[in-house]
């Protein structure tokens, strides 16, 4: 009987590894998948001829009338940015998109060198062009997008490693579906072109990557949040639930696309389709924080709570990032201070401070961080505004005084930030630590007031007393371990305390 029982327990082991080993290697197909699928396009993309133009990825630059070009390079046939490419070869692009699998209908030869017809749209006039295909522009679409394609590359790199070294956790698996589903920013930054919509094959390959791994991508997300940093309730009663969190984004665009009111042409089909991508996002991420902060609120012990402190500082970096860098200098001088190109690199917190929540939770202090990035984002925003603000005020002043500007606005302005800088640091702090940080903000409050009460108080049993109180009401140790030397003596008021200590240790139980 024994034996049998421990055949049947290898057995049933050997089986539970041999599914976590396919499961493993499904995990890897799909990310060589995406992969791929981003390869086919670039190859197709590459070896097509190119009008030197595009629908700028993030826009929305399909309508009924047809698809709004954004220049990479200068096009001598005469197309220029903004322009919306209504015709080719004499068919219009609803029409090609309607007969994109006709096997029987002419295609235009779209090798560099060629010529094709267009007729476009521009400032409400319909313009007669032919344009001469040139090389695919490749380089000017890298230099545009190499921020973001960076960030995806970092991102499916450090989930990777997490994914190896923790293979079979639920979490951990989804943030893995999570990171290479984004393999569709590879293609969406090719954005889509105007042969595309006479090439199935392109446009086939570009709606999978854009469209079907986008889903995946908010599905993957969605997952992550009812795993992590444990199976949410409603996962572990319905375990299905996750499934739906996959089936979901695409529920989402489904009725966002045939919401009512018929649409116009398949090209005004198609961008709802676009904009649903959007809506889909949006919603998800809405579903997603609900979760997390409910969770967060009611049912994460102190370890989770440090783990998902860590998204929370991602999102903090990466939002204070955007506001110091990008929309405070925009919204004051109409020029932010990095390019558009170079905003992917304020999203790879994000993915860094993912994997550290996943794989570990002990690896920083993580309250000392966020209270870090509080303080100094805080203090780069006030200085900042203060300082601009004062720039400005003060070259008015001085021009309306003398005439003319008076660089004596910076230097006073720039004296006066450096004297405002460490009194505003502290105030800063206080605040971040009496809004957000309320323990620690009461127990420097209690031990500045035990400090001055202790100067002048003379009982040692009274100051005993003290010292007890604020030890447990500042420190609030979850135990404690201190060794007393033994001694003939009669025991000090300092003695009696540690001894206080010590029994009401006991008697707790820590």
């Amino acid at each position: 009987m024994n034996a049998s029982n421990s055949e049947n327990l290898k057995s049933n082991s050997g089986i539970q590894a041999n599914r976590k080993f396919t499961a493993t290697i499904f995990f890897w197909l799909f990310a060589a998948g995406t992969i791929a699928i981003s390869l086919a396009f670039l190859a197709l993309r590459i070896t097509t001829g190119s009008d030197g133009g595009r629908q700028e990825p993030g826009e929305q630059g399909i309508s009924p009338a047809g698809i709004k070009i954004k220049l990479l390079t200068a096009q001598p046939a005469g197309l220029q940015d903004g322009d919306i490419v209504t015709t080719v070869e004499d068919l219009s692009l609803d029409d090609w998109l309607k007969n994109l699998f006709n096997t029987n209908l002419s295609r235009p030869d779209w090798q560099p060198g060629g010529i094709v017809a267009y007729t476009i749209l521009r400032n409400e006039q319909d313009i007669d062009l032919s344009v001469n295909l040139i090389d695919y522009p490749l380089r000017e679409v890298v230099f545009r997008n190499w921020s973001t394609l960076l960030f995806v590359i970092i991102s499916q790199l450090v989930i990777s490693i997490v994914f190896i070294f923790n293979p079979h956790e639920t979490a951990t698996r989804a943030l893995f579906i999570w990171a290479w589903s984004l393999s569709h920013t590879y293609v969406w930054s090719f954005g889509l072109q105007v042969s595309d919509f006479t090439n199935s094959l392109s446009f086939g390959l570009y709606q999978a990557a854009t469209g079907i791994l986008w889903f995946i991508y908010w599905g993957a997300f969605l997952h992550f949040v009812l795993a992590f940093p444990h199976t949410h309730v409603l996962a572990k009663k319905f375990p299905s639930l996750t499934k739906w969190a996959y089936i979901l984004p695409f529920m989402i665009s489904a009725i966002y696309v045939l919401r009512p009111g018929r649409p116009v042409n398949s090209l005004d089909l198609l961008s709802r389709f676009v904009v649903s991508e959007w809506v889909t996002g949006a919603v998800v991420t809405l579903l997603w924080l609900i979760i997390l902060l409910e969770g967060y609120r009611n049912r994460f012990t102190f370890a989770e709570k440090q783990k998902a402190r860590w998204i929370f500082l991602s999102g903090l970096i990466c939002g204070s990032l955007g506001f110091v860098f990008f929309l405070l200098p925009a919204s004051i001088f109409s020029q932010s201070i990095i390019p558009g190109n170079m905003l992917g690199l304020l999203l790879i917190p994000f993915p860094v401070c993912l994997a550290i929540s996943v794989y570990r939770h002990q690896l920083f202090d993580i309250d000392i961080i966020i209270r870090r990035t509080l303080l100094y984002t805080s203090l780069t925003i006030v200085l900042g505004i203060a300082y601009f603000g004062s720039i400005v005020l003060l070259q008015n002043l001085f021009q309306r005084i003398t005439g003319q500007s008076n660089q004596l606005a910076i230097v006073i302005s720039t004296v006066g930030i450096a004297s405002l800088a460490n009194p505003l640091r502290k105030w800063i702090q206080k605040e971040i630590d009496r809004r957000f940080f309320r323990i620690r903000y009461n127990s420097e409050q209690a031990i500045a007031a035990f400090v001055s009460s202790a100067r002048n108080e003379v009982d040692l049993s009274q100051l005993s007393s003290q010292l007890t109180t604020i030890v447990f009401d500042s420190l609030q140790p979850m135990y404690l371990s201190i060794w007393l030397k033994k001694s003939s003596r009669e025991k000090t008021g300092l003695d009696k305390a540690w001894q206080m200590l010590l029994d009401q240790d006991e008697e707790t139980g820590d």
